[in-house]
């Protein structure tokens, strides 16, 4: 990634994801899913090995819009892992935030 070369004294990186796009569609490629994009990004963030020592920070943001959007639009038809009651907004959110915790660095 041509971006990298720009975080040689970076301490931190500040990535956002935003949990509401989790039915939504990228607009330059309408068959990718926004937030499995982002979850793409964080993991090619995180191993990226000249990142290594730096330290990565997530905000999961527009939670406001997420909890209205989880009474009517379905999780599980992008998200066929999802288990359990969307509509419970706590538990709808710890699985996306878990989706994203366990994204590994990879140790090369």
């Amino acid at each position: 990634n041509y971006w990298v070369s720009y975080f040689d004294h970076v301490e931190a990186i500040i990535f956002i994801a935003a949990v509401s796009s989790y039915d939504q569609k990228m607009e330059e490629d309408p068959d990718c899913n926004r937030l499995q994009d982002s979850l793409k990004l964080f993991e090619k963030t995180l191993q990226e090995e000249l990142l290594n020592k730096v330290a990565i920070i997530l905000f999961l943001n527009k939670s406001d819009l997420f909890e209205k959007k989880v009474l009517y639009s379905s999780i599980v038809d992008h998200f066929s892992d999802f288990v359990g009651d969307q509509k419970d907004v706590k538990h709808s959110k710890r699985f996306f935030r878990r989706k994203f915790e366990n994204v590994k660095k990879d140790k090369k």
